[in-house]
C-alpha cells in the first residue's frame, strides 16, 4: 500500500464506534460512552491518534505521558496500537508508531515504553523491529475501588500516612 494513502491524526469523538471495534479485535471489551467522554475530555498528558485510509478508521495509538520521579523526567506509555486485521502488514502500525514516537517527543517525554501480551508473537516482532527493547520486568495487580470513600486520615488520604519529613 501507498503510505500517501494512510493519514493520521487526532481522534475525535466520531471515531469512537470504530476505535471501539478495533480495541475488540485484540480481545478487549470497552464501554463505547467511556472512551467517548475521554476522546472529548483527553487531558494534556494524553494523545490519541486514528489512522485513515479514505474515511475509514483503520487504526488507532495512544500514548500517555507519565512523570517519573526516580528519573526527573517524563516518559510516556503507548497504552494501545492496533490496526484492523484487514489492514495489517501494509505499513499502517508503522506509521501510528512513528506518529506515537512524534506525539513522544511533542510532549517532552525522553521514552516511549509499551506492554505487549506474551501470546502476542506478530507484535512482539513488530517492535523489535523498530528498535524497542526488553530492559526490565512488568508486574500487574488488579486494585478494586471501594465503594464509598474512607475519611481523610493523612496526607495521601490512608490510614497510618505519614508526612514528608516527619
Amino acid at each position: 500500500m501507498d503510505a500517501s494513502a494512510i493519514r493520521i491524526r487526532r481522534a475525535r469523538a466520531g471515531d469512537v464506534p470504530a476505535m471501539v471495534g478495533l480495541l475488540v479485535q485484540l480481545g478487549y471489551t470497552p464501554q463505547e460512552d467511556w472512551v467517548r467522554t475521554w476522546v472529548i475530555t483527553a487531558s494534556p498528558d494524553d494523545r490519541c491518534l486514528v489512522a485513515e485510509i479514505g474515511s475509514r478508521v483503520v487504526g488507532l495509538a495512544h500514548v500517555h505521558r507519565v512523570p517519573f520521579l526516580t528519573e526527573s523526567a517524563y516518559k510516556a506509555r503507548l497504552t494501545a496500537l492496533v490496526v484492523d486485521e484487514a489492514d495489517r502488514s501494509r505499513g499502517v502500525g508503522a506509521l501510528l508508531l512513528e506518529a506515537a514516537e512524534q506525539a513522544t517527543r511533542d510532549m517532552g517525554a525522553t521514552v516511549l515504553e509499551l506492554s505487549t501480551s506474551k501470546r502476542r508473537q506478530r507484535a512482539h516482532r513488530f517492535y523489535e523491529r523498530h528498535g524497542y527493547t526488553r530492559p526490565s520486568r512488568h508486574y500487574r495487580k488488579a486494585v478494586v475501588p471501594r465503594v464509598s470513600a474512607p475519611p481523610d486520615d493523612g496526607p495521601l488520604g490512608g490510614p497510618g500516612a505519614v508526612s514528608p519529613g516527619a
